[in-house]
């Protein structure tokens, strides 16, 4: 991953992972709740969830209070990833619910892992739901959509072996929101999963998105 001028390698990806799995205190089957912009916490954050067994449910972190705490009340996650920006609305959201999740920033948690990480995330099984993204609610509330591990992994086997669109060699821009489905498999888990790099906008300014597509020499 890159961000800004930061560049983070797979060990660190990994390593990350594991710290912030230490503090989520959730189990397999739980949900875990991601509320924020696009940064690289937010890329730990969900694959930290993963490596728990837990499912990830990324949540627009622009919607308001009260589309966010319609969202948490209907999932019932047992863990709220957000960012110190996102806070507040985080914090009014899940006080309407009533939810006892617990609320992890991004910005509290330590700088190192407690226990070295391990050389892989553990497999999962295909059959288990891996995440659940909510619809836009354009005709309609929001609705979530379950995806098992076996959904994602035949999406990344399509544009990566079917038709390799994405290719190890690729450097993919990372600007779209990863709670869509879209930007969460081609900017994020099918580039990860075959070991190319994601460079992930930390502005949405046109000139910045420029600057970021030329530094890092975006393929796709």
């Amino acid at each position: 991953l890159t961000y800004g001028s930061r560049a983070i390698p797979y060990r660190e990806l990994l390593d990350q992972a594991v710290r912030y799995a230490a503090a989520c205190p959730a189990r397999a089957g739980d949900r875990v709740a991601l509320f924020a912009e696009n940064r690289p916490e937010w890329v730990f954050a969900f694959y930290s969830a993963w490596s728990k067994g837990a499912i990830a449910v990324p949540i627009d972190g622009m919607a308001p209070a009260d589309e966010l705490a319609a969202i948490l009340a209907d999932a019932a996650p047992t863990t709220l990833f957000t960012s110190r920006d996102k806070e507040p609305v985080a914090r009014e959201a899940l006080a309407r619910t009533g939810l006892p999740a617990r609320l992890i920033l991004f910005e509290s948690l330590p700088e190192t892992p407690p226990d070295p990480a391990p050389a892989a995330l553990p497999e999962p099984d295909p059959a288990a739901v891996a995440a659940i993204l909510y619809t836009s609610g354009t005709t309609g509330s929001p609705k979530g959509v379950m995806l098992t591990y076996a959904n994602l992994a035949a999406n990344v086997d399509a544009v990566s072996r079917g038709v390799p669109i994405f290719t190890p060699g690729d450097r993919l821009f990372a600007f779209l929101p990863f709670h869509h489905i879209l930007p969460l498999m081609g900017n994020l888990v099918v580039p990860l999963s075959i070991g190319a790099t994601v460079a992930i906008a930390d502005s949405l300014k046109p000139d910045a998105l420029a600057a970021c597509m030329q530094a890092n020499r975006v393929t796709l």
